[in-house]
This record gives structure tokens, C-alpha cells and sequence, in this order.
């Protein structure tokens, strides 16, 4: 039979290398199963990321429309309130000319009588104030 005749030597280098690359195989299948667990790590990590990125997102959106509706009701209420200063403006304004008119009439009449005195309009305002 015409084998192959091999050194003894060269058979041992060659098992040598076959038990090296079975070692450097499992050493490989080894780091691809810690890719796959560090992977599926990153894959969990991403989605509890996203849930968490849509969360903050919804709650901004919540934020943002109740922001609003404050500023909308601020505004109403502003507005109203400006509405009302106006009212009491208009009010002072009718008290005072009423008052007015009626120290004039007192002081006519304690003009024409010399029985009271005559009223300090200034002075009166300083004392209602």
C-alpha cells in the first residue's frame, strides 16, 4: 500500500496544531456567547431606553399642553381683572366728582352762612386715604 511515511515528529507537530485550534475554536465560541449575552444586555438596555425616551416625551407633551392652559387662564384672568380695575376706576372717578360736587354745595352753602367751615377737598381725600 503506498501510505504516506511520517516522521514521528511531524505527526506530534501536527496533533499539536489540531489540539491548538480546537482550544483557539472553543475560545472563540466562548467569546461569541459573551457577544450574545452582552448583546441581548444592549438590546434590553435600548428598549427600557426607548420606554423610557416615550415616556419623557408623553410627559413633556402632558407639560407643555397644561403650560398652556395655564397661560390661556392667566390670560382670562388678567383680562378680567383689567376689566375690573377699569370698573373701579370708573367708580373713583364717579366717587370723587360726586364728592366734589358736594363740597362745593358745602362750602356755598357755608359761604352764604358762615355757619360751617369750608371743606379742603385735598385735605379730605388725605383723610379718606
Amino acid at each position: 500500500m503506498g501510505g504516506v511515511n511520517c516522521a514521528p515528529e511531524a505527526l506530534q507537530e501536527y496533533a499539536d496544531t489540531i489540539a491548538s485550534l480546537k482550544n483557539d475554536v472553543e475560545i472563540l465560541r466562548n467569546f461569541c456567547e459573551e457577544l450574545r449575552r452582552t448583546l441581548d444586555i444592549l438590546k434590553s438596555a435600548h428598549d427600557k431606553i426607548s420606554r423610557a425616551i416615550e415616556d419623557l416625551i408623553a410627559t413633556l407633551e402632558k407639560t407643555k399642553n397644561l403650560a398652556k392652559e395655564h397661560v390661556e387662564s392667566a390670560t382670562k384672568q388678567v383680562e378680567i381683572l383689567r376689566t375690573n380695575l377699569m370698573q373701579v376706576s370708573t367708580g373713583i372717578k364717579t366717587l370723587v366728582k360726586s364728592i366734589n360736587d358736594t363740597v362745593e354745595k358745602i362750602n356755598k352753602v357755608a359761604g352764604d352762612t358762615d355757619l360751617l367751615p369750608k371743606v379742603d377737598l385735598g385735605r379730605l381725600l388725605e383723610v379718606l386715604d
